[in-house]
């Protein structure tokens, strides 16, 4: 199952997404968006081999915003 993961990158709270033994750290600081992504791929089923894309298109789409 798709989860919120958190770390730390100097004094600020990061947050990345975790799929069985893949993780992919320290993607934004904005943890409401990530977890609305983390139910998205739970809902959508999504495959880990689209993993790494789907964090690249959204990465993209937040640095529009």
């Amino acid at each position: 199952m798709y989860c919120v993961i958190a770390g730390k990158n100097g004094d600020v709270i990061v947050y990345g997404l975790a799929y069985g033994g893949k993780r992919i750290e320290d993607i934004t600081t904005n943890r409401q968006g990530m977890e609305l992504l983390a139910a998205e791929c739970r809902r959508e089923n999504l495959a880990l081999c689209h993993f790494g894309d789907v964090i690249e298109d959204w990465v993209q789409k937040e640095a529009m915003i």
